[in-house]
């Protein structure tokens, strides 16, 4: 395993900069491995986003942000060669553990703005790279992580139309978890009186801003909905299934103005063939 020649290298460099430590235990690591055209080292994707990003902490944790998920390298192992404290905590929570769906994981890196740059810069680069409902996917993080429409956002998105008759005209009864209720509260263009959202929520297909479907199963995994609030404030909710017939689960929700450039989709978005 990689890791035992990261091991191997304890002790060396001690006076280098976090940044070249960093990228000296990185090229190690990935060694071997590619990006998804089997082609091109996967060396780059770290190293591209470390150039989006300012400051040696976030360079180094850039550099290093997928050693932990991808190679055998471990946390303790990165703090015995002597990066710093901060990078492996950084560098820990931008870790997608085992287990741990995409939505939860996004919804905890957004809590420490450092990681928060840095997955942005992550996604953005992978991005370039990615379509359909992977594209979907890092486009829903986005949105979550910066509050912001971005360029990328519905950019190549492919909804299939047997996807779509999964959701729409569905009537769910809505459960908000606690992280929901919380945004609720702390939304940067107001309180989000949840009451005021129709519950059980009816789906239609205007509402939808995208699906994300499991392309393991073909079911759908989450689907981000837009509701008018009032006169110039819609409200999206991130809504995924519980596992009980009829019943969604809001995991986050936030206010968008109207007059933004987001806007939701509509029959002229979507395919027009399975």
């Amino acid at each position: 395993m990689r890791a035992s020649r990261v091991r191997a290298l304890l002790g060396e460099g001690e006076s280098l900069s976090q940044v070249e430590l960093a990228r000296q235990i990185a090229a190690e690591a990935h060694r071997g491995q590619f990006r998804r055209d089997g082609k091109t080292p996967y060396i780059s994707h770290p190293e591209a986003v470390a150039s989006s990003v300012e400051g040696e902490v976030e360079q180094a944790v850039a550099i290093l942000h997928d050693v932990i998920e991808d190679t055998g390298v471990t946390a303790q192992e990165l703090l015995d060669r002597g990066v710093d404290p901060e990078v492996v905590r950084v560098v820990e929570l931008l870790t997608h553990a085992k287990g741990e769906s995409y939505l939860d994981y996004i919804l905890r890196v957004k809590g420490d703005p450092v990681a928060t740059r840095i997955k942005v810069a992550d996604i953005k680069h992978n991005s370039s790279t990615s379509s359909g409902n992977q594209l979907a996917k890092y486009n829903l993080a986005i949105y979550i992580l910066t509050g912001q429409t971005e360029a990328l956002f519905h950019t190549g998105v492919y909804v299939p139309n047997e996807v779509m008759k999964r959701v729409v005209g569905k009537t769910l009864r809505l459960r908000y978890t606690n992280h929901a209720i919380n945004a609720a509260q702390d939304d940067r263009y107001g309180v989000i009186d949840l009451s005021k959202i129709q519950n059980p929520l009816r789906i239609e297909q205007d509402d939808i801003i995208e699906v994300e479907r499991d392309d393991r199963t073909g079911g759908v995994v989450k689907v981000l909905i837009r509701k008018g609030y009032d006169a110039i404030r819609d409200v999206v909710l991130a809504v995924s299934g519980s596992g009980v017939p009829g019943e969604g689960v809001v995991r986050t929700v936030w206010f968008n103005q109207k007059d933004d450039t987001h806007g939701t989709l509509n029959t002229s978005r979507y395919a027009t063939s399975g």
